[in-house]
């Protein structure tokens, strides 16, 4: 019987293990306080992601972003935090979308 309430309690921590092993991502796009400039972040919550997968997903959302308006974009700058004890891989993108 004992085993039961070992396998029962050890089966979320287990599921938790191996979601974390994905590369989970979070974006969303905001407006700045200057015209037409907008700034998304996006963060990979993965164990074996890394920031250029953040940098390279931050960029193809602000495209597609500029695309749904008829217009292109265009990066202004990006500061970008690789993985490391307790932060995982960020990239936070500034940019503009011009005609």
């Amino acid at each position: 019987m004992k085993s039961k309430v070992v396998a029962i309690t050890l089966w979320p921590t287990l599921a938790c293990s191996v979601f974390m092993l994905g590369a989970c991502t979070h974006v969303q796009i905001t407006p700045t306080d200057k015209p037409n400039e907008f700034v998304v972040v996006e963060r990979h919550n993965g164990l074996f992601s890394t920031v250029a997968e953040a940098k390279a997903g931050a960029v193809e959302k602000a495209k597609a972003h500029c695309s749904t308006m008829g217009k292109k974009y265009v990066e202004k700058y990006a500061i970008d935090r690789p993985h490391n004890w307790g932060q995982f891989p960020e990239s936070t993108l500034y940019f503009t979308c011009v005609e």
